[in-house]
C-alpha cells in the first residue's frame, strides 16, 4: 500500500513478500532515512552516521566508527571507566534503599549512561546538566511534525508554530557546547595519555587526514552529538526496558539472578571479566534488543550488561506497594522509551 503524507511517499509493508523485497532484494533503495529539517539543521547537514544518506560517505563514516572509535579493543579499554560508574550507581541505589521508598531506576540508569559517555568522549566534562537537557529536549524534535517536511509551500507556518525557533535555539546551544569541548582538547593535554578520549581521536584523524575522507569541524561536531546522545539515551532506554521486562517476568529474573549470584563473589561489584561467564544475561539483552533494537549495540552492550548484572546481583526487586502489575506501555517518539519512569522497591 502506498500513501502520500503530503509530499512524502510512504509504503506500508503488510506482507512477508513485500518485507523481503524492501529489506533484502532492494535494501539499497530503502536503506536511507528520509531527510528532515530537524536532522539536517541539528546534525550539520546529517554529517553523522545514523542519519546520513546511504552511500559512499555513510560507508566511510561507519568504517571510522568501527576502525578508530568503537572497535573491540577500544571498547575494552573503557572497562575501568564503566566499573567506576557502576559502583557509583550501586551506591546510589543502596542509599535510596535505606529509605524503603520506590527507587526511580530510570533516573539511575539515565545518569549512569550519561556519566559513562561523558568520561569516554571528553575529559573533565563539567556541563552534564546542560548536556542532559539538550538530549532530552532535542530528541523529540527529530520526530516532531513540521510543515516544511510535508507541505513545503506552507513552511512559513513553522514560524508561527514555534518549530523554527526551537530548532535554531537547540542548534545554537549544541554548537556552543561542542565548540567549548573541542577547544578544551585543542588547548590542553589529555591527562597524560594521547588519544584517551574520543574527542582527541577525532581531532587527530582530522589533523592527519587519516579518517578515509575529509573530516571537517562540522563532521566532528555531528559525530560528537551522535556519540553523546546515542551513547547515553538509547543505552539507558535499553537498560530500562530490560529491567522492566524482567520484573514483568519473575521466572526469568530469578533464573538470571541465580546465574549472576553463582558467579558473583565477595567483591563490591561484578566486573567485565565476570560478565563473560553469564550466557543467560547475554540472552536476556539480545531478547530486549530484538524487541527494541539499539543502533549502537556494539558499544552499548558492555554498558548494559555491567549495570544490569550488578543491579540484580546486589538487590531483589518488587513493585511498589499497592501495584499489582507493571505498566509496559511505550511513549511515542524516535527512541520508543517507556511511557512512565521505572520505579521499583529494592530489597
Amino acid at each position: 500500500m502506498l500513501l502520500h503524507l503530503g509530499r512524502v511517499p510512504t509504503i506500508i509493508v503488510s506482507s512477508p513478500e513485500v518485507a523481503e523485497e524492501v529489506m533484502r532484494k532492494q535494501d539499497d533503495v530503502f536503506a536511507s532515512r528520509p531527510s528532515t529539517k530537524a536532522w539536517n539543521s541539528l546534525l550539520y547537514g546529517s554529517r553523522n552516521v545514523g542519519f546520513a544518506p546511504y552511500g559512499k560517505y555513510w560507508k566511510q563514516a561507519k568504517r571510522l566508527y568501527i576502525t578508530h572509535l568503537l572497535g573491540p579493543m577500544k571498547v575494552k579499554s573503557f572497562d575501568r571507566m564503566r566499573e567506576v560508574e557502576v559502583l557509583a550507581a550501586v551506591e546510589k541505589i543502596q542509599h535510596a534503599h535505606k529509605c524503603s521508598n520506590p527507587i526511580d531506576l530510570s533516573e539511575v540508569f539515565s545518569s549512569y549512561s550519561l556519566d559513562i559517555i561523558c568520561r569516554i568522549v571528553s575529559k573533565n566534562f563539567s556541563k552534564k546538566h546542560l548536556l542532559r537537557e539538550l538530549i532530552e529536549e532535542g530528541t523529540p524534535l527529530f520526530s516532531e511534525f513540521n510543515f516544511e517536511d510535508y507541505f513545503p509551500n506552507l513552511q512559513c507556518l513553522d514560524i508561527f508554530t514555534g518549530f523554527n525557533s526551537k530548532v535554531n535555539k537547540m542548534f545554537n546551544q549544541w554548537d556552543e557546547l561542542l565548540d567549548e569541548v573541542i577547544q578544551q582538547h585543542i588547548n590542553g593535554p589529555v591527562d597524560g595519555e594521547k588519544d584517551e578520549h574520543l574527542v582527541d581521536m577525532l581531532l587527530t584523524l582530522q589533523a592527519n587526514n587519516s579518517g578515509g575522507f575529509e573530516l571537517t569541524k562540522d563532521h566532528v561536531k555531528a559525530i560528537l552529538i551522535e556519540l553523546f546522545a546515542g551513547g547515553s539515551h538509547t543505552t539507558f532506554i535499553t537498560i530500562e526496558w530490560a529491567m522492566a521486562e524482567l520484573v514483568h517476568n519473575q521466572k526469568a529474573m530469578k533464573k538470571l539472578q541465580q546465574e549472576i549470584r553463582q558467579i558473583g563473589h565477595v567483591q563490591h561489584i561484578l566486573t567485565n571479566k565476570d560478565i563473560k561467564e553469564m550466557p543467560y544475561l547475554t540472552s536476556v539483552i539480545k531478547e530486549t534488543l530484538r524487541k527494541r533494537l539499539c543502533p549502537g549495540i556494539n558499544f552499548a552492550q558492555s554498558n548494559i550488561e555491567l549495570i544490569l548484572a550488578n543491579t540484580l546481583y546486589h538487590f531483589d526487586w518488587k513493585l511498589p506497594r499497592g501495584e499489582v502489575s507493571l505498566d509496559m506501555s511505550e511513549a511515542a517518539g524516535l527512541s520508543a522509551r517507556r511511557a512512565q519512569n521505572l520505579r521499583l522497591i529494592a530489597r
